[in-house]
């Protein structure tokens, strides 16, 4: 009895850390909507893990960012998860907007400007491909 659970919660802790949303970039999601897999099941997986590589790719697929409708999955959510989510989109704007401010610093003293601020980390890209899609359904 020991040995099973055991077992079972070497196992748990193994698919906790290896999650298959982790490793998805946007040409994976595009494959996703092209083989018609459930649009609640690739919610599911954005609202996870959106790709830190942006939604770009989905133009060339004949796909929209809105087609996922995530503004609805992302209002079912948990309170707990998205608060979380909040959370790491406030921290994400915050560093872009000292960023900004650098820039207009840097504009004020006539200086060569520094690149346009996006986000800095993985965490940052994942939570700007989420607020991307949740802003591509509700139309804003």
């Amino acid at each position: 009895m020991l040995r099973s659970f055991a077992r079972a919660t070497f196992s748990a802790c193994i698919l906790g850390w290896a999650t298959p949303a982790a490793a998805l970039e946007c040409a994976d999601f595009a494959e996703l909507m092209d083989a018609g897999v459930s649009r609640a099941v690739t919610q599911a997986i954005v609202l996870e893990s959106p790709p830190e590589d942006g939604w770009s790719c989905l133009a060339d697929s004949g796909h929209a960012v809105a087609d996922l409708r995530m503004d609805r999955a992302f209002r079912r959510l948990d309170p707990t998860k998205e608060l979380s989510w909040q959370v790491r989109f406030k921290q994400c704007d915050a560093g872009r907007g000292i960023r900004r401010g650098t820039r207009r610093l840097f504009a004020d003293a006539d200086a060569p400007l520094p690149a346009e601020p996006k986000p800095e980390t993985d965490s940052c890209r994942r939570a700007a491909a989420l607020q991307e899609a949740i802003l591509a359904d509700t139309g804003a």
